[in-house]
């Protein structure tokens, strides 16, 4: 979600929290596809779970406050998305996601001009606009490395390895959300600077490397929660099994006592038998 998006968002925090409460709009969160049901069920054990889904709206992809707009229709609270739509700043109520703000002179300017002067407004955007790619990327490692260590603490807990494959599928989406603009990104670059080609290739070079680690680590994450899965089977088998074995046992206990009382009961009777002896002998 943008910047934009999450001012909006943030502007309606207490109509929202107050006036909406999650088992309402669950079905409808899910049905627009902005949730999963996994993640709707570990949002209501929080102690406040509407806040916590603002929270996990913002962390959506950049359709995200639209399809939480479309939820509220299904539900009926049109008030809410007037206080929404009210907060927006933007001319028309369009919503720009890749568009950026460049001079229309600047699709004239040659490489040349762009090494004589570095400082050109256009060339600052693009700049800017890279470090925002690069800094999404770092976001992005940063997760994958705190998500891989929650990984490796959960390899011995049931619960933990549900709770994991959720988050490795909220992961998994984010990542996808960012392949896509990504990819997006760098055709939009290509259309930009068509006159600056030898730049372009160069961006576009290094745009495509970190796709394809982001996409080698997507993979390893899909193999992760393949092994969580598995490890989910082996525990479940175990446990059948040891349910079997203590159903084994109890027979075989109950078995060793019906022994142990015939067993007995033979004692005695030789100890009667016995004693008649003894006292027929006397």
């Amino acid at each position: 979600m943008n910047s934009e998006d999450k001012r909006r968002l943030r502007q309606c925090r207490v109509p929202l929290c107050r006036d909406l409460r999650v088992g309402e709009i669950r079905d409808a969160l899910i049905q627009v596809s902005l949730f999963t049901p996994m993640e709707l069920e570990n949002l209501e054990q929080h102690e406040s779970p509407m806040s916590h889904l603002l929270d996990d709206i913002e962390r959506k992809g950049p359709d995200a406050i639209q399809l939480f707009i479309k939820a509220l229709e299904f539900v009926d609270k049109p008030h809410l998305i007037e206080i929404i739509n009210e907060n927006t700043t933007m001319k028309g109520g369009q919503k720009k996601i890749l568009q950026l703000d460049l001079p229309m002179d600047y699709k004239d300017c040659t490489l040349k001009e762009k090494e004589e002067d570095p400082n050109i407004e256009g060339a600052s955007l693009l700049e800017k606009h890279l470090n925002d790619v690069h800094d999404n990327i770092t976001e992005l490692q940063t997760k994958l490395e705190k998500c891989e260590s929650e990984y490796e603490e959960s390899k011995t807990n049931e619960e933990k390895l549900r709770l994991k494959v959720g988050i490795l599928q909220r992961t998994q989406k984010d990542l996808n959300a960012q392949i896509l603009y990504l990819n997006g990104y760098v055709h939009f670059l290509a259309e930009m600077h068509k006159n600056s080609q030898a730049h372009v290739y160069t961006i576009i070079s290094s745009l495509v490397e970190k796709i394809k680690l982001l996409t080698i680590q997507q993979e390893h994450f899909k193999m992760g929660q393949t092994y969580l899965f598995d490890q989910n089977t082996i525990l479940l088998n175990e446990k059948q099994i040891l349910m079997t074995e203590n159903a084994d046992l109890k027979i075989e206990n109950t078995l060793l006592r019906k022994e142990l009382e015939k067993r007995k009961q033979v004692a005695e009777n030789n100890e009667g038998e016995s004693s008649k002896r003894k006292k027929l002998n006397l």
